[in-house]
């Protein structure tokens, strides 16, 4: 829950695990405190989002140690008396190659990696923001249907909002860029949940912007 601050940054990045380099090369802009853009300060985000393939292209406790963790521990180092921004993780297809088993290991206890602490328990979460914002971080789970405890847990995470709110749906998959969307088992699941689990017609909730990955495309 951010929603006391009065504003919040936050920062999202996807696709990161190709090897160490660039992956470093990322994380270490995340871990400045401020960088300059067009002659305006960007301060670093309260929060850091992971929106999929934390590893590449499997799977694996060493790929994640030496593709995920070393790069953002060595771009960020622990410092228990410095701020320490918090970091959430959504499983793309190559984190799922393993069944999340490291996946769960990795962020859903609580550890620290680098500076950065984690704090959800599930592979999804959700996080209130200021002014009547949410970000939702959904877990795709490779095309196969929603699991019936995920859609329990938004269900629920919905009820506690106000009239009005607004989500931000973070997904590992842009499924609406296909040009089959009849035959696209991702969008289909992605409509169903924006349409029944997110929206709420008589109060007026509704996803205002998807984030996603997936396409390697780099931007700020």
């Amino acid at each position: 829950d951010f929603s006391s601050n009065r504003e919040v940054w936050f920062d999202y990045v996807a696709d990161v695990g190709d090897g160490f380099n660039p992956t470093y090369s990322v994380a270490k802009m995340l871990a400045e405190k401020n960088i300059s853009l067009a002659g305006r300060e960007m301060p670093r985000g309260e929060i850091l989002i992971l929106g999929g393939d934390q590893v590449y292209p499997k799977a694996g406790r060493d790929l994640y140690q030496e593709r995920f963790k070393g790069p953002y521990c060595a771009a960020f180092p622990y410092d228990n008396a410095s701020e320490q921004p918090t970091m959430f993780a959504i499983p793309g297809n190559h984190d799922w190659y393993d069944g999340l088993s490291n996946f769960l290991k990795i962020f859903s206890q609580k550890r620290n990696i680098g500076n950065w602490k984690t704090a959800q328990s599930r592979s999804y979460f959700a996080i209130q923001l200021p002014h009547n914002w949410w970000v939702w971080g959904i877990d795709i789970q490779l095309e196969s249907d929603v699991d019936e405890q995920q859609k329990q847990y938004f269900i629920e995470v919905r009820k506690e909002m106000e009239a009005g709110a607004r989500i931000i749906l973070c997904t590992a998959e842009p499924s609406w860029v296909s040009t089959s969307k009849r035959e696209d088992r991702s969008y289909h699941n992605l409509h169903f949940f924006e349409e029944y689990i997110a929206c709420d017609g008589l109060r007026d909730i509704k996803v205002a912007v998807t984030l996603a990955g997936d396409l390697h495309h780099y931007s700020r």
